[in-house]
């Protein structure tokens, strides 16, 4: 049995358990990804989940740069980017976040 990196309970209480080398594995997935599609400055869009910390791990094994934001900014808040950033960011987005709106 592999050590358990991930133990997190989702918005409709179901259990998710991800080893450390599942955990590191969607992280190299997402890090494959992003030097594919030369993608060096990276924002993370969604709540304290594993995708999260999947994407930290990603990010940074991609040698990119992760650029802070939070789950709290609404579509207007975009437009106060600077220009270079907004065609520079990609937004990773969880089912969850979508139970949070309101």
């Amino acid at each position: 049995m592999q050590a358990e990196a991930v133990y997190h309970i989702t918005a409709n209480n179901k259990v998710l358990r991800r080893s450390y080398s599942e955990l590191a594995d969607r992280a190299r997935g997402l890090a494959f990804y992003l030097k594919k599609h030369g993608l060096k400055r990276v924002g993370i869009l969604c709540p304290n989940t594993p995708a999260f910390l999947e994407s930290i791990f990603g990010i940074a094994a991609a040698g990119a740069i992760n650029v802070g934001k939070t789950s709290h900014w609404k579509g207007d808040h975009y437009h106060y980017l600077p220009y270079e950033l907004r065609s520079l960011i990609s937004l990773k987005y969880s089912r969850e976040l979508s139970s949070q709106k309101g």
